[in-house]
């Protein structure tokens, strides 16, 4: 998917390209505008857009169905645009990263989005800077910083890690006790338990974690809406590595 830019004015196109050829899809939605970031979420489907230039700084979340665009949020980072996004399957979670504020004038935070809402993740790592890059590591299921300006180009590479852990998904195994499918920090034998439970009844939420089981092949850590053995295996591997 594309959307906007400058071509030299400000463009509101959304296009598709289906491996042959492009697509005009919308011409209504967010703004015309440049330098916002998108990214897409596997977990639900849909491609997130954030911020951008549209005679101002934007502070807008847009999602594409694949049909047509919808609103979601005005709060969360503050506007900006040449910022970087990317979507962190190991988490399910799209991360934000710095931008461009006014003119000399660089941000250094970094946001979370769960498909409803933004949450600070962080306010230290990276220098504040833009035209940035990111991407997301399949094999060691890490998000990758590399580059962008920071008063000077810069070439540091980083790589985000939260105190998350992925197996950690309750604090007891008996439906109805506290804590019930609420993670803890702590991993430990409910939590494997628990899995079992849901993955005996089809919850696709909390059990489709992956398309594959091994590192490194299209799909690893990436739900498909589908639970299977490659699930279960997959899950088995992050009990086995712990927290």
């Amino acid at each position: 998917m594309l959307f906007g830019g400058f071509t030299p004015s400000r463009s509101d196109e959304t296009w598709a390209w289906d491996g042959q050829s492009w697509t005009l899809r919308a011409n209504t939605g967010p703004s015309a505008r440049y330098g916002h970031a998108m990214a897409y979420d596997a977990a639900r489907g849909e491609v997130v857009l954030f911020g951008g230039y549209d005679g101002a700084r934007n502070g807008e979340t847009w999602v594409w169905d694949g049909q047509s665009w919808a609103l979601r949020a005005t709060s969360g980072p503050s506007p900006r645009y040449w910022h970087a996004m990317v979507y962190d399957a190991s988490r399910g979670e799209t991360v934000l990263f710095g931008g461009y504020l006014a003119s000399g004038s660089y941000l250094g935070d970094t946001w979370v989005w769960d498909g409803q809402s933004w949450a600070l993740g962080h306010t230290t790592g990276p220098s504040a800077r833009y035209f940035h890059a990111m991407a997301f590591d399949d094999a060691r299921g890490e998000v990758v910083l590399f580059g962008g300006f920071d008063g000077r180009y810069n070439g540091e590479t980083w790589v985000w890690a939260t105190t998350a852990c992925p197996p950690d998904l309750t604090t007891g195994a008996v439906p109805g006790q506290a804590g019930y499918g609420t993670p803890n920090g702590v991993l430990n034998n409910d939590d494997f338990f628990y899995f079992l439970s849901q993955y005996a009844a089809g919850n696709l939420a909390v059990c489709d974690l992956t398309t594959g089981a091994i590192p490194g092949q299209p799909g690893y850590g990436i739900p498909n809406g589908v639970l299977n053995n490659e699930d279960f295996f997959y899950y088995l591997s992050l009990f086995a590595g712990g927290c």
